[in-house]
């Protein structure tokens, strides 16, 4: 397994946005419904004939919103939790729309207020680029306020209103999204750099240990198989003396790389220190962890290594195991270790349990 691939060209800077932002959207939905019943008081002020008539509608708008703010699912990917957004301000638009047509002079009143409610949605919105969805909020908009008969005119400087506002707001929206996946890659990056070993672009023995620990709670809660593999480069030292550490960094990292491509795409490998390459084997018995110690061995026998303008050959000593459940992993490994150093002094280039 190896960690040189980023990590900030999948989609995981925007699922992990969209999991933080339901919380937050149903807060605003719990907002929003209480704001709701609270402005029966705004539509009495400018239309004490009509305005109490329209409480039985403000008190639905009042329940429904809390409704969907409790009930709103509480994991969405992030395209599907985008599309909410936007079809929540689109329901909500015309259902205020709908409202303040009930009122005297209510549209050419009320309407502004939306400003605030599209710009807010755009910073809501996982991806910026998708605030340009909410024009089909202002084409509901414009369609509700004429049904509503709202004059022409005074509907056209609204919406030339709410046009600004949603444009300002997709674009501070955009700026907040760049600053904020700068951050993330810059995370990562350091969170990369503090468990990857710079030589071979494989894990640190710091990232190792995190991935020994949950493969191996997760083999003791649910009872399956686990395998340690330890490989250690035979006669390393040669390679340095008559080569220089130079080749000798080069060929550590080939055999890594080697090693690497010789596992299967479920295990897990690392840099243990030195000349010496630990593998996390998961779904993995002793027998099969033998048969895969062999391949690995013989591939990396087979494959000599390019340095200097020369081929270099080498081989590996493994040593390897299974996982106690029934003991902290320390003694598996110190089992494996027990078995890498048979395998060295029963003559180097072999596989030992």
């Amino acid at each position: 397994m190896s960690i040189s691939t980023p990590i900030s060209s999948s989609p995981d800077y925007y699922q992990q946005l969209a999991d933080a932002r339901i919380s937050l959207l149903r807060r605003f939905l719990a907002l929003t419904a209480f704001l709701t019943l609270a402005f029966a008081g705004w539509d009495y002020l400018i239309d004490p004939i009509h305005g109490p008539t329209n409480v039985p509608f403000r008190l639905l708008g009042f329940g429904l919103t809390l409704v969907l703010a409790w009930k709103f699912p509480r994991r969405l990917d992030s395209g599907r939790f985008d599309a909410s957004v936007v079809a929540i301000s689109l329901a909500y638009s015309v259902y205020l729309i709908a409202l303040l047509s009930r009122l005297h002079q209510g549209l050419t009143l009320g309407l502004p207020c939306l400003t605030v409610f599209l710009t807010l949605n755009c910073f809501l919105l996982v991806r910026s680029r998708n605030a340009f969805q909410l024009v089909s909020v202002l084409f509901a908009v414009a369609g509700a306020s004429m049904l509503g008969g709202l004059n022409w005119l005074v509907l056209a400087s609204h919406l030339i209103i709410l046009s600004m506002s949603l444009a300002s707001g997709a674009l501070l929206a955009r700026v907040f999204e760049i600053r904020s996946l700068r951050g993330f890659d810059l995370e990562l990056a350091l969170a990369r750099q503090a468990t990857t070993d710079s030589l071979t672009e494989l894990l640190n023995r710091r990232g190792l240990d995190a991935h020994l620990l949950a493969e191996c709670e997760r083999s003791r809660r649910y009872h399956r198989p686990l395998s340690i593999l330890l490989a250690d480069i035979d006669h390393f030292k040669k390679v340095n003396d008559l080569w220089g550490h130079e080749v000798g960094d080069s060929v550590l990292a080939q055999v890594g790389q080697t090693c690497l491509k010789a596992l299967r795409a479920s295990d897990i490998l690392g840099r243990w220190g030195g000349e010496e390459f630990l593998a996390i084997l998961p779904e993995t018995t002793p027998e099969e962890a033998l048969l895969l110690g062999e391949r690995l061995r013989r591939k990396v026998e087979q494959t000599p290594c390019r340095a200097a303008g020369r081929e270099i050959s080498v081989t590996i000593s493994i040593g390897l195991g299974g996982y106690d459940s029934e003991q902290p992993w320390e003694v598996s490994y110190a089992a494996v270790d027990a078995a890498l150093y048979r395998a060295k002094a029963a003559g180097r280039n072999r596989c030992s349990t």
